[in-house]
Parts: C-alpha cells; structure tokens; sequence
C-alpha cells in the first residue's frame, strides 16, 4: 500500500529503473538474436509502450511481473512452434540467460510481409532493436 508522496515517488522512480533495465535487457537480447541469424528484432507489448506496472506488497516488496514481449524476422525450414524454443536454446548455448521471462515470436520473412494483426500491432506500437 503507498501511503505517502515519497512512496509515490519512490515507486515511479523503481519503474523508471526496471522500465530502463528490461530495455537494455531487451536490447542485448537482440543482438543475441541476430547472431543466431535473426535479421529483425522487434520489441512490443508493456515494456515497449513503457506501460509496466508494479505491485508493492504488503511488506514492502516491489514486484515487476513484466515479460519481454519480441518478434524475430528470419529464415528458417522450422515450423512455428519449433522456432522459438530453437533460437532460446541457442541463447542459452552463448551463455545469455535473459533476466527476465521472454515471450518470443519468431516469423519468417514472408509471414512478417503478410502484416497478420500481430505484425500490425508490432509495427505500430512496437520498436525495432
């Protein structure tokens, strides 16, 4: 529970930093993804539209239940639900442990093209790392 303007202050203060943190997060991420071929990353949903929201816990506790939300562009022969867990998996093989939990999306050139209402969004509310 806030109880004062310094709480107040102090928990927009707290979502500025994670806001800050899950971006650059998100950004080496990115880079990651394209060394295992991606060609675009885009970042999307909450913490693209810095819209994080955090809970303060009775005891004070601050918890950020935001994910990484991105879409990768690449070629590959894998079907949909292969992909993914394919490029995280390659991740961890580089040793990048994201520090946050990640919703991946991955999208072939030509279905990105076709601009189905997931690409739509991303195109407008998302960023391109």
């Amino acid at each position: 529970m806030i109880r004062s303007r310094f709480d107040l202050e102090q928990l927009t203060a707290d979502r500025r930093r994670a806001l800050q943190d899950m971006r650059e997060e998100a950004e080496g991420l990115a880079a990651a993804l394209r060394s295992l071929g991606a060609q675009e990353v885009y970042l999307f949903g909450s913490v693209a539209k810095e819209d994080v929201r955090m809970e303060v816990w009775p005891d004070g506790t601050l918890i950020n239940d935001a994910d990484l939300d991105l879409l990768a562009v690449m070629d590959t022969d894998l079907p949909v639900f292969r992909r993914a867990p394919w490029l995280l998996s390659g991740l961890y093989e580089q040793g990048v442990i994201p520090r946050y939990p990640v919703d991946l999306v991955v999208y072939t050139p030509s279905e990105f093209t076709q601009q189905d209402s997931l690409v739509r969004t991303v195109l407008h509310e998302g960023v391109k790392l």
